[in-house]
């Protein structure tokens, strides 16, 4: 038996190895308050973090942490938070911060969070968040959540569990009243073998099963297994039922230590192959989807510790890391970039990083370990950081500068509210840029649903300071338009499943004169079909389009109708899904050879495009003009080797040379073409600063301290790039102009300039603006694009603003195109510096310069970051409505009652981020440490280069409430040295409540901060980590694909089964991770996980987050063997990251070494109404026998073309009201409402105008009445 523990007792010493050498780097001592808890732990580094309870024995009625001081010298910039505690069962129920925000939580009798008001609302109110737990018999197992709506009223959804506690539906608010439902149905063997998309049905969302009827369901996906329960066969079906028809089909086959994968036309067949620890040892890329065909290989090598040490990619380039001994990467050697060299302190923050140009960056932070300098290797500042300044908001982000020159460009915040969101700031300009200087304000206020209430635009040039005011749809929270002043209206018309149908843009809510964009969506597909972009009274449509997929849904065609002329324009693609072929032609169907097509339309092009293995683009041939271009590298497997050096074009009568030169680090100095030279500079942090021409004219950039393009200068003017705004300055003037763009949705701009122009620009699917509108006269004006950016054809003779492709910004200085954060030439398809980010998954990605892996149809990368799937893109949206309250909320159902009875413990976290850890939180701590930490912080860091920037609105309210509820006793062991051994218990019984609050906010989060994969906060493995898989077998995560089948156990009843992977789950921005070492029989083996990832703690018989498992933790495989964890340390990459989404248990294993480790998956229809006036007498006849085709003959003057004419949606509504209301009717209104799937399926063709009004109007053919009397017909007023 232990015995007690004096008052003020000093205790512990951590030590852990240096990065190249063993020693003790840091040493931390403890004292204990009477009962034994840690009531302050300092370190010799000078900072300490006391507790203190009150009272000091028993249960404490109240615990206050404070931090360290920010400033060592200042102890008034240390932070305090009061946590209040229920005195029977010690459960929070009111925290205090730093600033005084309360936030107050409420308790169910078995201990779960039922009730949350985060700091914005007095609890008299209705609460931020409310949880409902349903477990009765004979009905299904239900949990519902709570949140504030549109209208300040509480919506409600539900996630509903059959009576094996396996996710079967879910139920989310829909629109008109209804609800967004999606399903999932399981075989025999409890496999699910069917999953219905989202959905919409009648009524709002309840507790109990809704059973759809068969046209409500469009898109489904059906499973196939193998003997070993493994998935052999995907099928993406149209509609419901057994029947269908099959878009495409994915078959895996499974031979001993490789897998092969054979996706549906279109798209790559591959093959991985695993060494005996599990690891992918190669990736092939197979040239045909057959087994055996010919491939090209990337393969992969690890250092002892797994760490991944080598990539060679099919031309054989070499990627190569280096670390220390602590895992932290030390020195990257990349083909082009050469070696760059990472410096780490003792607190694991990346202090310094020189690139193969010997470039130096610096990194300084204060005492909470917050990036307060950024440096070059001279000693001068390039940027700095300011905390804790802005009155009430302790803690958070106050001023990010860039210094050039001596002068300072600041951002400013200027206020927070309650929940820590920015409400005001302010952009400073120094005085040495002229007219341009001063500061400029923008703000932001929000409603009680958390949405978005206002935007304010700042005064500029002779633009007057702007309010932009959202509108949402209730349930669905959807933007369906914009409010403002200056001529500022736009509406956005929605499908009942959340696909954009129509976007409209005008002067005035109630005029007549708009522009649309309207789009049709295939059927099962759900892809972007037509786009129908339309002007009041034009005559005609300004762009009709029609596109075409392959099954794995690249662009194969685009017809365009228009008033300009028609054409077809059609694409071929290789093995690897890398444009080879595209061309116009006037035929609507493509010729099956270009050879063979007439090449036509308003701007014909027949462009051709070969590559070599890596993706360099070898040649490129202009056939409509007999012109080949050919491309040069430097030989692979050498330097550099994806530079381009050079290129010759040559034609029947010229031929010509361009070059290209490049530095140390593979950024572009040097262009020459034409005979004509331009050069380029860089900075040290690789963002270009400096284009200078052949004739010495110079077109500079600064940036600002987060690297953004903030000023432009060339020859003839200066630009100020506020995002919203463009203020320009002429050489010489005195007065600047300015334009300013708001985002209309879907890639669609209202731009407004301070001339009192404003103009409409409507964009494709890539979000490239195609056509502008005059908002004043509804002039147009048309431009074409080639595939990868250039203009096409003849350019229109003016357009607004300097938005080109992509959304980009067009430098007409340069002849580049501006996408994000970096510079990308169009001529080429490249980009001119390499990707920052790394997908070494991806054999064409990793070249770094391509412009969306040469797929720029189906492809497209705005930020100069990374590029997605815009057609899989157009879909998303609805996912991440009906996908917003799933899995973490059915967890809290399913294990609450374990979360309850946990052992007493407490959830410890720091205050605030470095560059490397992004140091908010202690190692153990998990989700709610991590939101607590970035509340504080107000930023978030990358790994080689922390870029501060603002948390989502939810994490920060779910920080505000967690952060003061954490009790912070080992602060300054998290932040300096990751040991899992310097945190010890307290006692305090937070698990559950703290647990149930994160589970309370995850379950509100909306789907684009989880798991979306760019910015998501996401429970997951590193690529790499094995999974064991139900036939014995291992793959890596990255490998799973939905239907394989895992090893699954359900820790509370021992009971292990294979269970189907319903899910996969990827995010790529930067992750916390936790690197855990694990003693196995084999010696140690490592496992890497996002911090906050929950693995099973046989040791407490609980889920831990990976960040939280202590040393001696053990943890357990399948058959009952138990290994412990020795150690884990912590750090930050931008990678990414994978999880998975398993049936039944929600669980799975995943090998540290040969060893099996349990984890938790955690982390991760519509009616359209049409309406009818019927003649005089008709309308009980209509009701109930049908619409009968002798009433619409096709003859006669009532209905000389045979069809019904139906108002569609509201206007329509009030269409068919208004004929109501005239002779010869019945003075009653007919609807029909049929499910949104169907009406796309059978009658979006013929939607049409009325008035000149587009989409308002259907118009059914007779031979349509038998499908159309199939759905129900009411009468209304």
């Amino acid at each position: 038996m232990l015995g007690a523990v004096d008052a003020g007792a000093a205790v512990a010493v951590e030590r852990h190895a240096e990065g190249t050498a063993l020693g003790v780097l840091a040493q931390a001592e403890e004292e204990f308050a009477p009962g034994g808890a840690v009531e302050g732990t300092a370190r010799n580094d000078g900072r300490t973090v006391t507790t203190a309870y009150q009272p000091a024995t028993g249960l404490p009625a109240t615990v206050t942490q404070t931090s360290p001081p920010a400033d060592p010298d200042d102890p008034s910039t240390a932070q305090t938070n009061v946590i209040a505690l229920d005195p029977l069962r010690a459960l929070p129920v009111r925290t205090t911060d730093t600033n005084g925000h309360q936030t107050v939580l409420r308790h169910d009798a078995l201990g779960r969070a039922s009730h949350v008001w985060l700091p914005d609302r007095d609890p008299d109110d209705t609460p931020t968040y409310q949880f409902d737990y349903r477990f009765v018999e004979g009905s299904p197992v239900a949990v519902r959540t709570r949140t504030i709506g549109v209208d300040g009223e509480q919506d409600s959804s539900y996630v509903l569990y059959d009576g094996l506690l396996r996710e079967r539906q879910t139920q989310d608010p829909g629109p008109d009243g209804g609800r967004l439902l999606t399903d999932t149905l399981y075989n025999a063997l409890g496999l699910p073998h069917r999953t219905h998309a989202p959905y919409h049905g009648s009524g709002a969302p309840t507790n109990q099963l809704y059973l759809p009827d068969v046209p409500q369901i469009e898109t489904q996906t059906r499973l196939s297994y193998d003997a070993l329960g493994r998935e052999t066969r995907r099928q993406l079906v149209a509609g419901n039922g057994d029947g269908g028809e099959i878009l495409g089909t994915t078959e895996t086959h499974y031979f001993g230590d490789r897998t092969t994968v054979i996706p549906p036309e279109g798209d790559t067949a591959t093959t991985t192959i695993q060494d005996v620890r599990g690891r992918t040892t190669e990736l092939r890329q197979h040239h045909e989807r057959t087994l055996g065909a010919a491939f090209d290989a990337t393969t992969y090598a690890y250092t002892p510790f797994d760490l991944l040490a080598r990539v060679t990619d099919p031309a054989g380039n070499e990627w190569v890391y280096e670390y220390d001994q602590l895992g932290r990467r030390t020195q990257a050697h990349d083909p082009d970039a050469g070696t760059t060299v990472s410096v780490h302190d003792d607190r694991d923050q990346i202090t310094s990083t020189t690139d193969a140009r010997g470039a130096t960056l610096a990194y300084a932070y204060d005492n909470l370990g917050r990036r307060t300098e950024l440096s070059d290797g001279a000693g001068e500042t390039l940027a700095t950081w300011e905390y804790d300044t802005v009155p009430g908001a302790q803690g958070q982000l106050a001023a990010a500068t860039r210094h050039e020159d001596g002068e300072p460009y600041t951002t400013r915040v200027l206020e927070y509210d309650a929940l820590y969101r920015a409400l005001r700031t302010e952009v400073t300009i120094p005085a040495s840029e002229g007219a341009l200087a001063g500061s400029y304000e923008t703000a932001t206020s929000y409603a009680a649903s958390g949405l978005p209430e206002a935007y304010t635009y700042p005064a500029a040039g002779n633009l007057s300071s702007l309010t932009v005011t959202p509108r949402y749809e209730d349930g669905t929270r959807r933007q369906v338009g914009l409010d403002g002043s200056q001529g500022l209206y736009t509406r956005t018309n929605y499908s009942l499943t959340g696909k954009p149908l129509q976007f409209e843009m005008k002067l005035d809510p109630d005029a007549y004169e708009a522009a649309w964009v309207t789009n049709t969506y295939e059927w099962g597909t759900q892809r972007l079909k037509t786009s129908w972009t339309m002007r009041f009274l034009a005559g005609g449509p300004d762009r009709y389009e029609t596109y075409s997929y392959d099954e794995a849904g690249n662009v194969t065609s685009i017809n365009d109708v228009s008033l300009t002329g028609s054409e077809t324009q059609c694409f071929r693609y290789d093995h690897l899904r890398r444009l080879t072929e595209a061309w116009a032609q006037t035929e609507e169907e493509c010729a099956a050879d270009p050879a063979d097509a007439t090449l036509g339309g308003p701007a014909p092009y027949w462009h051709s495009y070969a590559y070599d293995l890596s993706g360099n683009r070898l040649t490129e041939t202009f056939h409509e003009r007999d012109t080949t271009r050919t491309y040069a590298y430097p030989e692979a497997g050498g330097p550099q080797p994806h530079t381009l050096t050079s290129v010759v074009e040559e034609t029947p009568e010229v031929r010509s040379l361009e070059q290209y030169a490049y530095d140390a680090a593979g950024n572009t100095v040097a262009r020459q073409t034409g005979g004509d030279t331009q050069e380029l500079a860089w900075n040290a942090e690789g963002r270009l600063t400096e284009v200078t021409e052949a004739d010495g004219t110079r077109t500079e950039y600064l940036y600002d301290a987060e690297g953004n393009r903030l000023i432009g200068r060339t020859p003839t003017e200066t630009t100020l790039y506020l995002g919203h705004t463009e203020v320009v300055l002429p050489a010489g003037a005195s007065t600047a102009r300015a334009t300013r763009y708001v985002d209309a949705g879907g890639g669609h701009l209202v731009v407004l300039e301070d001339n009192g122009d404003i103009s409409y620009t409507l964009a494709d699917h890539l979000g490239t603006a195609r056509v502008a509108v005059d908002a004043w006269t509804l002039e147009a004006s048309q431009r074409r694009v080639l595939p990868f950016g250039e203009i096409r054809g003849a350019d229109a003779d003016s357009w607004p603003g300097t938005r080109g492709y992509v959304g980009g910004t067009t430098d007409t200085s340069t002849g580049l195109t501006h996408l994000g954060a970096r510079e990308y030439d169009p001529a080429t398809g490249r980009f001119l510096s390499l990707d920052p980010v790394m997908d070494l998954t991806d054999p064409q990605q990793i070249h770094g310069y391509t412009y969306a892996n040469n797929n720029p149809l189906t492809f497209a990368d705005p930020t100069g970051l990374f590029f997605k799937d815009i057609i899989r893109g157009i879909k998303s949206g609805v996912r991440k409505i009906t996908n917003a309250t799933r899995q973490t909320v059915g967890s809290a159902g399913r294990t609450w009652s374990n979360r309850a009875s946990q052992a007493a413990r407490d959830y410890r976290c720091g205050f605030s981020c470095s560059s490397q850890d992004a140091r908010g939180y202690q190692p153990q701590c998990d989700d709610a440490c991590r939101a607590a930490a970035l509340y504080r912080c107000g930023w978030a860091c990358t790994d080689e280069m922390p870029v501060p920037r603002q948390p989502p609105v939810w994490m920060q309210a779910l920080g505000q409430f967690l952060y003061s509820a954490i009790p912070l006793v080992d602060l300054p062991a998290c932040i300096a040295d990751s040991d899992v051994g310097a945190c010890l218990d307290t006692g305090t019984d937070l698990a559950g409540s703290l647990k149930a609050a994160l589970i309370a906010v995850r379950a509100v989060v909306p789907d684009t901060t989880r798991c979306s994969g760019d910015g998501a906060l996401c429970n997951s493995f590193v690529p790499g980590t094995r999974v064991l898989m139900a036939d014995g077998t291992s793959r890596p995560i990255e490998e799973v694909r939905i239907g394989d089948e895992v090893v699954a156990t359900d820790p509370e009843t021992g009971e292990t089964s294979a269970r189907t992977v319903t899910a996969e789950i990827a995010t790529t921005e930067t992750k916390y991770l936790t690197r855990l070492v694990v003693d196995t029989e084999d010696g140690r083996a490592v496992l890497v996980a996002t911090d906050d990832h929950p693995v099973w703690n046989e040791t407490t018989r609980s889920w831990t987050e990976a960040a939280d498992l202590p040393p001696g933790a053990e943890l357990t495989a399948p058959d009952g063997t138990l290994t412990r964890v020795a150690a884990s340390t912590r750090h930050t990459r931008g990678t990414a990251v994978h999880n998975l989404t398993v049936e039944g248990p929600h669980t799975y294993y995943v090998l540290a070494g040969e060893t099996p480790v349990l984890a938790h998956n955690s982390g991760s229809d519509c009616d359209v109404s049409i309406y009818k006036a019927p003649s005089r007498g008709t309308t009980q006849r209509l009701l109930e026998d049908g619409f009968d085709p002798a009433d619409f003959p096709g003859s006669g003057n009532g209905y000389p073309d045979g069809r019904a004419y139906f108002g569609l949606q509201d206007e329509g509504r009030e269409i068919a009201l208004d004929y109501a209301s005239r002779g010869g009717y019945d003075s009653a209104v007919v609807r029909v409402r049929i499910p949104e799937a169907d009406f796309d399926r059978y009658f979006s063709s013929y939607v049409g105008s009325h008035n000149g009004v587009p989409g308002v109007e259907v118009a059914i053919p007779n031979t349509q009445f038998e499908v159309l009397n199939r759905y129900p017909r009411e009468l209304i007023e």
